[in-house]
């Protein structure tokens, strides 16, 4: 479920008709998003000295981003054609690097040279051990000050207890979510990155009373951000998305 190869084909066929400004259609377009949903959770971390982000589509977030970053901010994305869009989006600035990933490294990033790493709905269909290489990743580039926000899929939360009849609504959504993954995997295997999670935000998508999904804000456990675990289980979002289009 949700396996590099599988996102690969997928992505690959996908003809991404608005230049994936589809996908910041419940917000009302990418500005509201961001205003809404994304700064409100990572403007603590910004402006940045360098940022990375993985999955970055055509550039709708990144163009948000370049602003916030100073020196440098490398765009990943395991699609050749959305590089290309990125890169000739970002052809005048010197700052920018568009770089293909094979799906579980960032490659060309130094070790602890990061200020922020972002991914925004990229990684929600991966499995386990892409979560995990990523991890490892960030373990690797985050400086030692330096952040990640990754949203990732919460629907193994609903397959903790195999006694329990899941809802069958979840089905769907295990679809395109691995189930062995949730909040609590994603504390353990940061923890085995040296990495710790400071909060982590469970929400809805696509269905109102289904917390499918999961912000994690990491950093290492020295950091200056570094703080007891903040859990939060946000039936809201989906509204937070609605009210954001109106």
């Amino acid at each position: 479920m949700g396996a590099v190869s599988d996102n690969e084909d997928s992505y690959e066929k996908y003809n991404w008709p608005t230049a994936c400004e589809e996908w910041s259609t419940p917000w009302g377009g990418t500005r509201s998003m961001w205003l809404t949903s994304i700064f409100p959770r990572i403007g603590q971390f910004l402006p940045a000295y360098r940022t990375v982000e993985i999955g970055c589509g055509y550039g709708r977030i990144a163009k948000v981003l370049h602003a916030f970053t100073a020196s440098e901010l490398v765009l990943f994305d395991t699609n050749y054609d959305c590089i290309e869009k990125c890169a000739l989006a970002f052809e005048e600035s010197s700052k920018t690097r568009c770089l293909q990933t094979d799906g579980r490294s960032l490659p060309d990033v130094a070790d602890k040279s990061v200020d922020l790493i972002f991914s925004f709905y990229s990684l929600v269909d991966t499995d386990a051990r892409t979560i995990q290489a990523y991890l490892q990743e960030c373990g690797r580039v985050l400086h030692d000050d330096g952040a990640a926000f990754l949203h990732h899929s919460n629907v193994g939360m609903y397959y903790q207890d195999k006694n329990t009849q899941v809802d069958k609504r979840i089905y769907s959504l295990a679809a395109d979510r691995d189930i062995l993954i949730d909040a609590a995997k994603v504390r353990t295997m940061a923890a085995e990155s040296n990495l710790i999670c400071i909060r982590q935000e469970c929400i809805n998508w696509d269905i109102k009373e289904v917390l499918s999904d999961c912000f994690s804000t990491l950093v290492r456990p020295d950091s200056k951000w570094a703080q007891d675990l903040e859990l939060i289980h946000n039936p809201d979002f989906y509204n937070e998305r609605k009210l954001a289009s109106t």
